[in-house]
């Protein structure tokens, strides 16, 4: 059961050989990113300095990031809301990346008959709307998945087709397929494979199992088990337990 990520040096190869490399075309990022770029670099010096002597106290906050959230964040096992919203961040470059990924990931495991097991320690909310008032407040997505639709070969062609399909009926981009959703439009149904999803938010876990609920009802899809808890922690304690021996934990 593979836990350990791929390095980097492993996937550049055939990416470029699927043409993910053409369906990239460089933009420069928005004002916002890099604002906030120079906002993580200066909070991470402040730690440094703290844990080195080097410069004392706590990291100052800094645009309504504070220390007491941050402290918030890093609490293990807590269930406050997390700093950290992926709806503001959906279809973005990375994201596109991190999806493009996994497809390569399943295709090359499901080769094999032998039934898979997907475990995702970060389920996120399942779906997205880029419309929404996180979706329309950063836009990243426009940066992103937008700019990649004109794909349509490799794993990048793959992840636009499916998202295509999704906004059929949208008239024009309007849904986010997060990770959950993506590696449940590969894998297979009728008792095959399975998917075991951690999210740790009680309020976006929720806004997950909605976005599954239309999963439960078909055949060809995979079996699916939530869980509102800690991906790291219960991945750890349940590896023995997981249904097949075959597997990737994303």
């Amino acid at each position: 059961f593979s836990m350990a990520p791929s390095p980097a040096f492993a996937v550049s190869q055939p990416l470029m050989a699927h043409g993910l490399g053409r369906a990239l075309p460089f933009s420069a990022p928005p004002q916002h990113m890099w604002a906030r770029s120079h906002q993580i670099t200066s909070m991470a010096a402040h730690r440094r300095g703290a844990r080195g002597g080097g410069g004392g106290g706590q990291p100052r906050g800094r645009r309504g990031l504070t220390s007491e959230r941050n402290q918030e964040r890093a609490a293990p096992g807590s269930n406050a809301r997390l700093a950290y919203k992926h709806s503001f961040h959906a279809g973005n470059t990375a994201d596109c990346f991190k999806h493009a990924l996994l497809l390569m990931t399943l295709r090359a495991m499901l080769r094999k008959d032998a039934p898979v097991t997907y475990v995702d320690t970060h389920s996120g909310g399942g779906m997205y709307d880029l419309e929404s008032q996180d979706g329309s407040r950063l836009r990243e997505w426009e940066f992103g998945i937008q700019r990649m639709m004109g794909a349509d070969e490799g794993p990048i062609g793959e992840l636009t087709s499916y998202v295509r399909r999704l906004n059929d009926a949208e008239g024009g981009m309007r849904l986010y397929p997060g990770s959950p959703m993506v590696a449940a439009e590969v894998l297979r149904g009728g008792g095959c494979d399975n998917m075991v999803l951690f999210e740790k938010d009680p309020t976006t876990h929720s806004e997950l199992e909605e976005a599954l609920a239309p999963l439960s009802s078909g055949s060809l899809a995979p079996e699916v088990r939530t869980e509102c808890a800690d991906g790291f922690r219960a991945l750890t304690k349940q590896t023995s337990r997981l249904s097949h021996r075959r597997g990737r934990a994303f």
